[in-house]
């Protein structure tokens, strides 16, 4: 049995054609395992940004509430030294 070389061209370009396929699919396999990886990275590192800056975030509420009691406790302060002053306060 003999193929013509009509076939045997047709069958020498379809290998080609898949391997130059397959080629291509393992290179996009291994560019999506790439960024899988540089995702899970990131995600990691906002995931620890957010637990820095919701620990800023409580520090800060926790020094303006400071902030505030100490002013209104200098406010009462200052009220009762004006109040033994006659005519002041």
């Amino acid at each position: 049995m003999s193929c013509g070389s009509a076939d045997r061209n047709q069958g020498v370009e379809c290998a080609n054609e898949l391997a130059e396929s397959c080629r291509q699919l393992r290179t996009y396999v291994t560019n999506l395992e790439t960024e899988m990886k540089e995702r899970s990275a990131l995600i990691e590192m906002l995931e620890q940004s957010e637990l820095y800056y919701d620990a800023q975030a409580s520090e800060a509420n926790t020094v303006s509430m400071v902030s505030v009691l100490g002013v209104h406790s200098s406010m009462s302060t200052c009220s009762l030294s004006l109040s033994l002053f006659p005519g002041c306060g």
